[in-house]
């Protein structure tokens, strides 16, 4: 399996975990680039991200989780720190930043950002949370 389809496996699963929590998702939408086949144009649908870092976002009455899926812990630590220079310019309150990393059968490590520090909760692969405390 390559990192895409290994990317796009874990993003349909987080969708699953929050429509199970009756929130409605709201995915990047796929944009069209033109590249040459023969000199000839075609069409080709790539996979575009909300201001260029969430996935999708999830929203129910009170709350709305922009959300990022990873399953490489590696890229997760980049996109903390964009996605706290992000938050503090342009995020409102209502609004929560959350990093989905895949941990092979074992379920999610999630990050939340509420301005100040990262919460870290721990779900089982069915989205039920197991663990949770914070840190700065």
């Amino acid at each position: 399996m390559n990192k895409k389809k290994k990317g796009d496996k874990a993003e349909r699963e987080v969708y699953k975990i929050f429509e199970s929590w009756d929130y409605i998702i709201n995915p990047a939408p796929r944009t069209m680039r033109r590249i040459y086949v023969k000199n000839k144009p075609i069409y080709v649908s790539q996979r575009n991200d909300h201001w260029g870092l969430f996935d999708g976002e999830a929203r129910n009455a009170t709350h709305n989780i922009l959300f990022q899926v990873k399953s490489n812990v590696s890229d997760v630590y980049s996109c903390k720190y964009a996605i706290e220079d992000f938050s503090k310019e342009y995020m409102k309150s209502f609004e929560i930043p959350q990093i989905w990393l895949r941990v092979p059968r074992k379920g999610w490590v999630v990050w939340e950002y509420d301005d100040v520090r990262w919460t870290l909760y721990y779900y089982n692969l069915k989205g039920d949370e197991v663990e949770k405390f914070k840190y700065s």
